[in-house]
């Protein structure tokens, strides 16, 4: 066994998650052309096309298969996986059944929290998970690492258990319950929950002189998925790990990733799941390149702004070292000047430096006899 399938093993054992693939493989034996041709419809109305020819589908959380099988019998190139080992399985029977040894439909086993997996298998132009993401334990990161797979201008088709507050943590405790019970007191359970509201359907029916109505709720029971009631209220009952988001959550968590909500099933589904289909937009893609191609933009101009600083810093830095070095030939040469004053004969020069430039003829006389006298003594 791989490291994958020990994992799931030991999480089954210790009753922190349902054996969803033992459930999808008694539904095999009920599948029917009937079924499969309402899941392909199913994928037509959401997708809304009316084929997949020439396009890539990968099936997060394959399930029983039934829908990778819809997705290539409509001409996609299908790659499957679960985390559950039966559910593999079922996926790889169906596979044989219909497809055996088709290239262009791989089934192998993987995990929705395994990011690094997930990016191996590269690009996809639609990314289905339909009540999956909800049951691995860490939702969030899940519908993150789903949308890693979209390839731009693809689609991701998800659906995710809708939250209904109070009542949602009431089903949380009781799946939680069910897991940890031992298993031959699993069916019991089943009953002692579900009998109140069959037994209140049943008397409704009565009452209303339409008994063969609940009957057929029974006999011809067949949702989307292609499951029969039965092994819907055990799907139900045991479905753990369970979480739950809003509609609103849901949208603002992947607008805020720049997906674009095309295709929206809600309201009135009580605790059953909201239907999503969003885009990922191609001008989402371009944005990324212009903003990679500003970024460039950027760092060059940068570069030039840090160039021009230095070669400013350089002339501010010489023309402060040349008025530095002005003010200390000025200052050398005021010194000398003090020194011939107190040490020295004043020459005619100097004498007309004290005078001034503009002394008067007299005072440049006086300043001439003053030397003379100076010279004699």
């Amino acid at each position: 066994m791989n490291e994958i399938a020990l994992q799931h093993a030991r999480e089954v054992e210790s009753g922190e998650r349902f054996e969803f693939g033992k459930n999808w493989s008694n539904f095999l034996e009920l599948l029917d052309d009937e079924r499969i041709a309402n899941a392909e419809q199913s994928l037509r109305e959401m997708l809304e096309v009316e084929s997949l020819a020439g396009k890539t589908f990968i099936d997060i959380g394959s399930g029983s298969g039934l829908f990778s099988l819809a997705a290539r019998r409509l001409g996609a190139k299908v790659h499957s996986f679960d985390f559950d080992t039966n559910s593999v399985a079922c996926t790889a029977e169906l596979r044989r059944r219909y497809f055996d040894d088709d290239p262009e439909w791989q089934v192998e086993q993987g995990s929705a929290l395994d990011l690094g997996y997930i990016k191996s298998l590269g690009k996809f132009d639609v990314v289905y998970s339909w009540g999956v993401l909800h049951h691995t334990g860490s939702m969030w990161e899940a519908l993150t690492n789903a949308e890693t797979a979209v390839a731009d201008g693809g689609k991701l088709f998800i659906a995710i258990y809708n939250d209904t507050g109070t009542q949602a943590a009431r089903w949380l405790a009781i799946k939680k319950f069910y897991n940890r019970t031992p298993r031959f007191l699993r069916t019991p359970l089943t009953f002692a929950v579900y009998l109140p509201g069959e037994l209140k359907a049943f008397v409704r029916s009565l009452l209303t002189l339409k008994p063969m109505e609940y009957v057929r709720s029974w006999t011809h029971y067949k949702n989307a998925r292609g499951m029969n009631k039965w092994y819907d209220l055990v799907d139900w009952i045991g479905g753990y790990p369970y979480e739950v988001a809003t509609v609103d959550e849901i949208f603002e968590f992947y607008k805020a990733k720049g997906y674009l909500l095309t295709k929206l099933k809600a309201g009135g589904v009580g605790l059953g799941c909201n239907e999503f289909v969003f885009e990922r937009s191609m001008r989402s893609a371009e944005c990324k390149v212009q903003s990679a191609e500003c970024s460039a933009e950027c760092k060059v101009q940068s570069a030039k702004c840090r160039v021009q600083s230095e070669s400013y810093r350089r002339t501010v830095d010489s023309a402060e070292c040349r008025v530095q070095s002005e003010s200390y030939r000025h200052s050398l040469c005021t010194m000398n000047y003090a020194l011939r004053t107190m040490h020295s004969v004043p020459s005619s020069r100097a004498i007309r430096q004290i005078a001034g430039p503009c002394g008067s003829v007299r005072g440049r006389r006086r300043s001439r006899r003053m030397a003379g006298f100076r010279f004699l003594v």
